[in-house]
C-alpha cells in the first residue's frame, strides 16, 4: 500500500467505496448533533458543508430554512447530494477552499479527520478565512490521539488538548463533547465533537 500520500489515499478509498458508503450513512439520524450548532447560526443563514458526503446533513438544514453551499472532492458524494439534498454542490478540496468571510456556520461532520496534522493546521486556517465574524465551525473527528492509516484511510483522531496544539491564531474551543457511533454496529467508538468560533465571538 502506497502510504506517501494520505489525502490520495483517503480519496481512492471513498471513490471505491462510495456507494456502500452512502447506504451507511444516508439515513442516520444525527439531529441531537445539530442544535448546539444552529443555535450559533442566525436563521436562514449561509451554512457550507464541508465534506458532505451523503448529503444527508445538507438536505436536513435546508429543510430547516437555511441557505447550503456543499462541497466534497469526491465526484460521486457531489453527484449523490445533488439529487438527495438538492443544494449547490461543489468538488472541491479542502486544500482548494478559498472563502472568504461569507459562511454564518460551516458543517465538517467525519471529513476533517483524514487530514494529516500538518494540512489539518492549514485548513482549519482556510476555514476561518471563510467564516463571518460572528460564525461559527463544527467539526467531528474519532476521539484519541491515534495519527495515521487506518482501514485503508488516514485518520487524525483527537482529543481537547490534541486540537488546541492545531488551532491557528483567532479561532477558539467554543464548546466540546463526546458521542457514540450512531451505527449500531460501532456504537463502541467515541467521536469528539467542537465547535470553534472567531476569539472575539467566544469572550
Amino acid at each position: 500500500m502506497n502510504t506517501s500520500n494520505p489525502e490520495n489515499l483517503t480519496a481512492q478509498y471513498y471513490e471505491t467505496h462510495s456507494a456502500s458508503f452512502i447506504a451507511e450513512t444516508a439515513a442516520l439520524d444525527l439531529s441531537t448533533l445539530y442544535p448546539r450548532f444552529l443555535q450559533q447560526v442566525p436563521d436562514h443563514g449561509y451554512i457550507l458543508d464541508a465534506g458532505c458526503g451523503s448529503g444527508r446533513d445538507s438536505k436536513a438544514f435546508k429543510d430547516m430554512g437555511y441557505q447550503v453551499l456543499a462541497v466534497d472532492s469526491c465526484p460521486a458524494f457531489v453527484q449523490q447530494t445533488q439529487h438527495f439534498a438538492n443544494v449547490p454542490t461543489q468538488q472541491l478540496k479542502f486544500e482548494d477552499f478559498a472563502f472568504e468571510a461569507c459562511f454564518d456556520g460551516i458543517w465538517a461532520n467525519a471529513s476533517l479527520l483524514h487530514l494529516p496534522p500538518e494540512p489539518l493546521q492549514r485548513v482549519l486556517a482556510q476555514l476561518h478565512r471563510a467564516l463571518k465574524p460572528t460564525g461559527c465551525i463544527y467539526a467531528s473527528f474519532k476521539a484519541g490521539n491515534f495519527s495515521g492509516i487506518r482501514q485503508g484511510r488516514w485518520f487524525t483522531d483527537l482529543d481537547r488538548s490534541g486540537l488546541q496544539r492545531l488551532l491557528p491564531s483567532g479561532l477558539e474551543v467554543f464548546d466540546h463533547w463526546q458521542t457514540p457511533d450512531r451505527r449500531p454496529q460501532r456504537a463502541y467508538e467515541m467521536w469528539f465533537n467542537v465547535l470553534l468560533c472567531p476569539a472575539a465571538k467566544s469572550i
